[in-house]
């Protein structure tokens, strides 16, 4: 019922970021892999159950591959290849059309591999467009399906992604539980590229709810996979990344300018543009909030607000106008940082939770400086609420704390 094996094994190896020397893990040479994936061999059981365990995916997975395509199920097939294909082309609207068909027919037809593989796919869909809902319920779903309780790779799998929507929606405490739950189902000796990325989700989330110091002792066990060669390089590059932006957190400048330059020689845009784009706003963001507005910092966001422009991404745009605008508000150029920060809000659904927040804490900043105290008042209780709805509730002290220094409105 599914796209031919050899076909599916090419496309989940390249998923899990694999190599086909890596796939074959000292069992089987590149020349097998290759033969296995042009369809020129076919799979022995003993093969299946080691791919299986190096995919991270259950067996059943991949024996349901082997399973011939009959000319009635060649729609469903050329669904879920399609949605594979428009995903990686990043036209997610079409991936997604595709995928959620695909996973409704798999579901009919009792394919719980299909349904399982092409619900994901639908999922990253729903995150790559910020309509974080939906993708929330089908990762619930799928974490509390059989196949994901039979299989500590999918489970971490699924969990991880599950992080990374609670964390942009604001529930960090049941982001980090969710990380720490899928770093305890990762097996970093069976699948080294899950136990990285749960890692980083969980990184991400203790450094936003101000955990510092379990994000440094998680990012501190990291530092190690750097330089492992048999991760992929985008994999180590986004590694870096994120321990670069705790350390900054931490104002531990010389090691975020460390790793964020490792980052940087491990992520190039010839392997992923968009990728490129987040790398270089992320780290002007960190940079910023570390209070750093250098002439490098003014450089990353120059570099990003190029990319982005080649990407024609607008959620991408709207991400840069509020670092722009943290730019203007640290080089003492309030006006220029409140118009962009009008422009933000407009479309601040497509920001995360937090980034609302601060959104709200800069335009009740920038109208202090500019003596507007009616509307500094109304942005600071804005972002004390949104910073407190989050979880932060350090936050919302601080912020709340700045409506001191504003003037009551005069009684008419």
């Amino acid at each position: 019922m599914t796209i031919e094996f050899g076909e599916q094994l090419r496309e989940a190896r390249r998923r899990a970021g694999l190599t086909q020397r890596k796939l074959g893990n000292g069992r089987y040479s590149t020349s097998y892999v290759s033969l296995l994936e042009s369809g020129k061999r076919e799979p022995t059981p003993p093969v299946l159950v080691d791919f299986a365990m190096s995919l991270g995916l259950s067996e059943s997975v991949l024996r349901s591959w082997t399973s011939p395509v009959r000319p009635e199920d060649t729609a469903l097939a050329a669904a879920a290849h399609s949605a594979n294909m428009m995903f990686n082309l990043r036209d997610f609207t079409a991936s997604l059309e595709a995928a959620a068909y695909a996973a409704r027919v798999a579901a009919d037809i009792g394919d719980t591999a299909l349904w399982w593989n092409t619900s994901f796919v639908a999922a990253e869909c729903h995150y790559a467009l910020s309509d974080y809902p939906p993708a929330r319920t089908i990762m619930e779903e799928l974490l509390g399906s059989p196949l994901a309780a039979r299989s500590d790779p999918l489970r971490a799998k699924a969990a991880t992604f599950l992080s990374s929507v609670h964390r942009l929606q604001g529930n960090f405490p049941s982001a980090i539980k969710l990380a720490e739950d899928a770093l305890a189902a990762s097996d970093p000796t069976l699948c080294a590229v899950d136990a990285v990325q749960a890692s980083m989700a969980l990184i991400a989330a203790a450094t936003e709810l101000g955990q510092l110091d379990q994000a440094w002792e998680t990012a501190a066990a990291l530092r190690g996979s750097l330089e492992n060669t048999d991760l992929p390089r985008q994999t180590r590059g986004k590694a870096a990344w994120a321990i670069g932006n705790t350390a900054y957190a931490r104002r531990d400048i010389a090691t975020g300018q460390v790793c964020h330059h490792r980052a940087a020689e491990l992520l190039q845009p010839g392997d992923s543009l968009e990728l490129w784009t987040h790398f270089l706003q992320a780290a002007a963001s960190a940079r910023l909030r570390a209070g750093i507005a250098d002439a490098a910092t003014e450089d990353l966001i120059n570099r990003a607000e190029v990319a982005a422009t080649l990407l024609n991404a607008h959620d991408d745009e709207v991400k840069l106008q509020l670092i722009r605008a943290r730019w203007y508000a640290l080089t003492d150029a309030p006006e220029r940082a409140l118009s962009l920060l009008k422009d933000v809000h407009t479309y601040q659904e497509i920001l995360s939770s937090s980034q609302q927040a601060e959104v709200a804490l800069l335009l009740g900043q920038m109208h202090r400086q500019l003596d507007h105290p009616a509307e500094a008042r109304t942005h600071f209780l804005s972002a004390a609420k949104r910073f407190a709805d989050t979880g932060l509730a350090d936050r919302a002290s601080e912020v709340l704390a700045q409506l001191i220094d504003i003037d009551e409105p005069a009684t008419p």
